[in-house]
């Protein structure tokens, strides 16, 4: 975004965390973090290359924890894994 003004790139960059929040909500109805990231990436038409899996995936589980402290989601411990369900 071309701006000169901070307050503007701030919002802007809050608006698209929050996009991004959203869509990552949006896929956590029972599901694990395995199968929130593959659906992610496909949505957000992402090619997972193994280079950038690390990026993804920090900020994914950002996204989890974020949507957690909000009381948005929850997970529980089912068969080895973390399963993330809506509140």
């Amino acid at each position: 975004i071309p701006t000169d003004r901070i307050d503007d790139l701030a919002q802007y960059n809050i608006d698209r965390i929050n996009e991004k929040k959203e869509l990552v909500y949006s896929l956590c109805g029972g599901r694990s973090f395995d199968d929130i990231y593959a659906e992610y990436v496909k949505m957000e038409n992402i090619n997972p290359r193994a280079d950038k899996y690390p990026m993804f995936a920090v900020m994914i589980k950002n996204l989890l924890q974020s949507l957690v402290e909000d009381e948005k989601i929850h997970s529980v411990y089912e068969n080895h894994q973390l399963i993330y369900e809506l509140r």
